[in-house]
C-alpha cells in the first residue's frame, strides 16, 4: 500500500513540479519515481525507497554517480531521539543489494533538520528544473519532502542549480548520511561526528 502511494503521489508531483509555490501534495513520502519512470531506474528507486519510513516527518531522495540514497527521520518523543533510517543502492553493481543503516540522533539534530527543511519548503516548494529535463542515469538531482503542522510539503533540485546556502547545506548532510552509510566498523567517536555534521 505504501509502495502504491508513493507512484500515486509521484504523479501528482509532475504535474504540480512547474508551478512553484503551489508544490504541496496532499501527503509526501519521497515522491521522484515517475520523473526517472524507465527501464529498470524505477524498480532500483523502489527497492531503496521501501526501506525508509514513508511516515517520517523528514525525507530525501537523491540520485547522482550511479547511487541512489535515500533517507528519513522520524521523532519518537517518547525516547527523546529521532529514528534515522538511511538505504543506498550502487546501481554501477549489478545484483547488488540495499544497504541500510538505522540509528537514534539527538532531538536537537532532529529539530535543526526539521527547521531547515520546513523554512525553505514552506516559503520556495524548492524546484529549480521541469521533471522533463531530468532524464538521465548521469543525473544528479536532490529532493526532499516534509510533514509538518498537518501540512506536508515537497521540491527538489538539481546539480546545474546555482549554489546557494541552503543546497549547499543539503550537499553537505547529503554526503555525511552516505559516509554513514557506506563506512563499515564505524567508532562511535566517528559516528558522532558524522552526526554532528547533519546539524551543523
Amino acid at each position: 500500500m505504501a509502495r502504491a502511494s508513493f507512484i500515486a503521489i509521484a504523479s501528482l508531483l509532475v504535474l504540480q513540479a512547474t508551478q512553484g509555490q503551489d508544490l504541496r501534495p496532499e501527503r509526501s513520502p519521497i515522491e521522484m519515481l515517475t520523473m526517472l519512470s524507465y527501464g529498470t531506474l524505477l524498480q532500483d528507486f523502489s527497492q531503496v525507497i521501501a526501506h525508509v519510513n514513508p511516515a517520517a516527518e523528514i525525507q530525501l531522495l537523491s540520485y547522482g554517480h550511479a547511487k541512489i540514497i535515500a533517507f528519513s527521520i522520524h521523532e519518537m518523543k517518547d525516547k527523546g531521539t529521532a529514528e534515522l533510517i538511511i538505504a543506498i543502492l550502487d546501481i554501477s553493481r549489478k545484483n547488488t543489494p540495499v544497504s541500510t543503516r538505522q540509528l537514534r540522533i539527538p532531538l536537537s539534530t532532529f529539530e535543526s533538520l526539521k527547521k531547515l527543511w520546513s523554512e525553505e519548503l514552506r516559503r520556495t516548494a524548492y524546484h529549480d528544473a521541469p521533471p522533463s529535463t531530468i532524464t538521465t542515469r548521469d543525473a544528479l538531482f536532490y529532493h526532499l519532502a516534509i510533514q509538518t503542522d498537518c501540512q506536508s510539503y515537497a521540491g527538489y533540485f538539481t546539480s546545474s542549480v546555482h549554489p546557494t546556502a541552503f543546497t549547499t547545506r543539503i550537499i553537505t548532510i547529503v554526503d555525511a548520511m552516505t559516509e554513514l552509510a557506506e563506512t563499515p566498523h564505524l567508532t562511535p567517536e566517528a559516528e558522532n561526528k558524522l552526526i554532528a555534521r547533519l546539524a551543523n
